[in-house]
C-alpha cells in the first residue's frame, strides 16, 4: 500500500514548499521505544483528536501531481517530464514518477526563491525617495508630464500603493 503514496522524504519537501492538501494517510516517525523508523498510517486529516507531533501528510501520487497543476502552485504538469523519462526505456514507471516529483519540487523551490528575492528587493526600495526622484524628472510612472502639486502627490501615492500591492501579490504567490 505504501507505493500509492509519495515517499516520506518527498512528503517533507512538499510540506516545505506549501503542500497542505487533505490526505488519506500520514507518515509517522515511530518512537525509539517502538523500534524507531517510519510508519504509514491511514488517517482522516480532518480528525484533529489524534494528533501526532512527528507526523507528515502522505499525499498520493495523484494528489501531489494535481497540486502542482494548480495555477497558484505553478501550473506544472508532470506528464511533460514523464514522457521524457520514459521514452528511452531506461527507467521503470515508478522511477519516472519519482523523478518527475523531484523535478517539480526542484522547479517549485527555485520559483519560491525567486519570489522571495523579488519581495526582498521591493521591500528594500525607499519608495518615497524613488517617487520623489521620478518627480524631479517631471514624469509619473506612465511617462506623463507632471505639472501640478496634486499630480506630484498623486504620483508619490501611486508609487507607494503600487509597491505595496506588488509585494502583497508576490507574497500570496509565494504561498
Amino acid at each position: 500500500m505504501t507505493r500509492e503514496f509519495a515517499p516520506y522524504d518527498r512528503a517533507l519537501k512538499l510540506k516545505q514548499i506549501g503542500f497542505d492538501e487533505p490526505c488519506l494517510a500520514r507518515w509517522i516517525e515511530k518512537d525509539s521505544r517502538d523500534g524507531g523508523g517510519l510508519k504509514l498510517e491511514i488517517w482522516n486529516d480532518e480528525d484533529t483528536e489524534y494528533e501526532v507531533k512527528s507526523s507528515t501528510k502522505a499525499p498520493t501520487w495523484q494528489s501531489a501531481f494535481r497540486w502542482f497543476r494548480e495555477p497558484k502552485n505553478g501550473s506544472l504538469d508532470h506528464l511533460d517530464f514523464m514522457y521524457e523519462y520514459l521514452k528511452d526505456d531506461s527507467m521503470s514507471y515508478e522511477q519516472a514518477e519519482l523523478a518527475c516529483l523531484d523535478k517539480l519540487i526542484e522547479i517549485a523551490t527555485k520559483q519560491q526563491e525567486k519570489w522571495k528575492t523579488v519581495v526582498e528587493f521591493l521591500e528594500s526600495v525607499e519608495v518615497d525617495k524613488f517617487a520623489r526622484d521620478c518627480i524631479k524628472h517631471r514624469y509619473n510612472s506612465y511617462g506623463e508630464n507632471i505639472t501640478s502639486e496634486t499630480q506630484k502627490l498623486d504620483t508619490i501615492y501611486g508609487f507607494k500603493q503600487g509597491f505595496q500591492k506588488a509585494i502583497e501579490l508576490l507574497k500570496q504567490q509565494e504561498k
